[in-house]
C-alpha cells in the first residue's frame, strides 16, 4: 500500500511539474533543496546549541532536566508553548531564564527565518 502511494505522489508531482503555474515552482523548489538541508543542519546546530545551554544553567527545572526535554521545550516554545512561569523556581535568577528564552526565541524566529527567505529569494532570482 505504502509504495502504490508513494507512485501515485511521484505521478502527481511529474504531471504537476508539466504545468505552466506549477511547474517553475517546483523547479524552484527542486533548486533550494540542497540549500534548505544545509538550513536544517544550521537550525538543528543552533536549537541543540540552546538546548545544551538550557540543560546546563536550568538543569533542575523539569523542563530543562534533559538534553532531550531541553530540545523539545525550547522546540515547543518556537510555536508559542511556552510559559514564564517555568523559571519561578529560580527565585532571583528567573530573570536570567526569561532573557535565556528570549534570546533563544529572537535568534530562531528572526535571525534563521531571514536566512530561509534569504535562501529562497536567491534561488527564485537565479531561475
Amino acid at each position: 500500500m505504502a509504495i502504490i502511494i508513494i507512485l501515485v505522489w511521484c505521478r502527481f508531482f511529474l504531471t504537476v511539474s508539466n504545468t505552466m503555474i506549477a511547474g517553475p515552482t517546483l523547479r524552484i523548489l527542486g533548486a533550494m533543496v540542497t540549500q534548505l538541508a544545509q538550513f536544517v543542519l544550521i537550525w538543528l546546530g543552533v536549537v541543540l546549541f540552546f538546548s545544551t545551554l538550557g540543560q546546563i544553567w536550568f538543569g533542575q527545572l523539569k523542563q530543562f532536566r534533559t538534553i532531550s526535554g531541553s530540545f523539545e521545550t525550547l522546540l515547543y516554545s518556537v510555536f508559542g508553548a511556552f510559559d514564564k512561569t517555568w523559571f519561578d523556581a529560580l527565585g532571583d535568577r528567573r530573570v536570567y531564564g526569561i532573557y535565556f528564552l528570549m534570546v533563544y526565541l529572537v535568534t530562531n524566529v528572526l535571525l534563521l527565518t531571514n536566512y530561509v527567505v534569504a535562501i529562497m529569494t536567491d534561488k527564485y532570482a537565479v531561475l
